[in-house]
């Protein structure tokens, strides 16, 4: 549709007309049998007031009895427990779970420093995971797993 116009200083091709289109969206209809994504959001599990006891392994070999007593736990999963290894108490130890079921624990005992990381079972009556214990004359790595004998 290009009209070219002879003039003596050459060709002048002039432009085309240009139609612009505006697109209304459709109304959607959803197939028979379509059930819509809802977000469910995932909730942290309730540990307060529970005790763990079980045993735990360090890479050496060696093994002892580790219980933690979860004294509280804030609803955006903030925790305060007290850790006990064959007797030797950590009374203040914090950290915090998810609502993937991932704790994180950190505290003191005595002059070491205890690191847990673990996961907690979907029916919360178990918890596996790893520890680390730092101190000036200890370095010990290990796992553990504990059980809620309430559960």
């Amino acid at each position: 549709m290009k009209q070219i116009q002879r003039r003596s200083a050459g060709l002048i091709e002039s432009l085309e007309s240009r139609t612009f289109l505006s697109a209304t969206p459709a109304a959607y209809v959803a197939p028979v049998g379509f059930i819509a994504a809802t977000k469910v959001k995932a909730t942290i599990p309730s540990i307060a007031s529970r005790t763990y006891t079980g045993t735990v392994t360090s890479k050496a070999g060696n093994s002892a009895t580790l219980s933690i007593s979860f004294s509280s736990e804030s609803k955006g999963g903030a925790l305060h427990a007290s850790l006990t290894v064959d007797g030797a108490i950590a009374p203040r130890i914090t950290g915090s779970i998810n609502a993937h079921n991932k704790l994180a624990l950190h505290g003191k005992l005595g002059k070491v420093s205890v690191v847990l990381t673990a996961v907690l079972s979907a029916d919360t009556s178990t918890i596996t995971g790893k520890y680390v214990a730092i101190g000036a004359k200890t370095n010990v790595h290990g796992t553990f797993t504990l059980t809620d004998l309430i559960a």
